[in-house]
């Protein structure tokens, strides 16, 4: 949750998902492949600055699209299905 603190028994938000599996990505070396343009979501501004940037890459590698009324919601928790959507789209790119 920061430099100093881990929390592992803390549920995860959208955009933290979203930040831990670019960053696994990443680590691993995995291709991400942009297969769509970039979309603005109109929560944009509640998105953090350290997750923004790998929010933009799953929407753009098309992992993630956001809600049908156009909002991420990225502080709310993530879900099973939601984090497993995640892992899935990862993993087909393997």
């Amino acid at each position: 949750v920061d430099d100093e603190h881990f929390a592992p028994d803390a549920g995860v938000t959208r955009e933290q998902i979203c930040t831990l599996i670019a960053r696994a990505a990443d680590n691993y070396g995995i291709d991400l492949p942009i297969r769509e343009n970039a979309i603005s979501f109109i929560d944009e501004a509640s998105i953090s600055a350290y997750a923004s940037e790998s929010i933009v890459k799953m929407q753009r590698v098309g992992i993630i699209s956001g809600y049908e009324d156009g909002s991420f919601r990225p502080q709310n928790g993530a879900t099973r299905a939601e984090a497993a959507k995640l892992l899935c789209g990862l993993l087909s790119l393997t």
